[in-house]
């Protein structure tokens, strides 16, 4: 049987997002920790492991809304084809604060890293994302 890990982001190491930087040349980036027991966990920090891979990202709720429909588009790197995914903002973090130009999308939960390697073949480093919203009947 695979030995098994709950990681955490922790914190990070204090830099803020250069929003005048493309992601690959970024200079922040976040530890992580190992969490032994979720029960030990607080209620707020527990509710952020998320068990529904593929439909939620993390980014500035207070500037898009918590619970936004996003829709991302990209083409699939493996198969050339164009695709479409659909989510939920629900969650936030630091990395995120008044930065409504940068998601994270939650892949899901991976056996190992071959599995989380193997997902990840099939999005590009960038993709378009739309909020979808209700058209105002006036």
């Amino acid at each position: 049987m695979a030995h098994k890990k709950i990681l955490n982001a922790y914190l990070h190491n204090g830099r803020s997002y250069a929003h005048h930087l493309p992601p690959s040349q970024q200079e922040r980036y976040w530890f992580f920790k190992e969490i032994k027991n979720l029960e030990t966990l607080p209620l707020h920090r527990r509710s952020h492991l998320l068990t529904c891979g593929g439909a939620v990202f993390a980014g500035d709720i207070t500037q898009l809304g918590l619970g936004k429909v996003i829709v991302i588009t990209y083409k699939n790197p493996r198969t050339k084809k164009n695709e479409l995914r659909v989510g939920v903002l629900a969650d936030t973090g630091a990395a995120f604060t008044q930065n409504a130009a940068q998601l994270d999308f939650f892949a899901g939960i991976f056996d190992d890293k071959k599995g989380f390697e193997n997902i990840l073949r099939n999005f590009p480093d960038m993709v378009n994302a739309y909020l979808l919203i209700k058209k105002s009947d006036v």
